[in-house]
């Protein structure tokens, strides 16, 4: 029986099992936390060209009339899918000659989404961020 305790044939393996386990875990919440902070300047880099969009009136938020709340909508949109940023419906608030951030007739956007993860977190990751960009078309 003392033969049995002696052998170090296997400890290799045996050391590897015990730590796959939590080096996987360390390695994949790496990953998803990196993922959530990308997600996150995704959003506020959407918000901030979208605030700069309205603020200059872009063709892509503009019509013949000026400020087109449907442009700017699917500008939103277009810029969130190609940056693989799921948003809901309802989740953009656009103020146009309000203040934001020391600025007076400014153009505020704000943008809210959800990050989905592979993790089950006990708390939803829901970002929220906010934009400003001097509104010129009335100056």
């Amino acid at each position: 029986m003392t033969g049995f305790w002696r052998n170090r044939d296997g400890a290799s393996i045996v050391e590897f099992a015990l730590l796959i386990g939590p080096f996987m875990l360390v390695l994949f919440g790496v990953v998803e936390i990196s993922r959530a902070l990308w997600t996150r300047q995704a959003l506020q880099d959407i918000a901030t060209a979208t605030a700069r969009c309205v603020g200059v009136l872009q063709a892509e938020c503009a019509d013949d009339d000026g400020f087109s709340r449907a442009r700017t909508e699917t500008f939103i949109a277009g810029a969130a899918s190609g940056r693989a940023v799921r948003m809901d419906a309802g989740a953009t608030d656009i103020g146009r000659g309000v203040a934001c951030d020391g600025l007076s007739d400014a153009v505020a956007v704000s943008l809210r989404a959800h990050f989905d993860s592979v993790f089950p977190f006990a708390q939803a990751l829901d970002f929220h961020v906010r934009a400003c960009f001097l509104d010129w078309s009335a100056i």
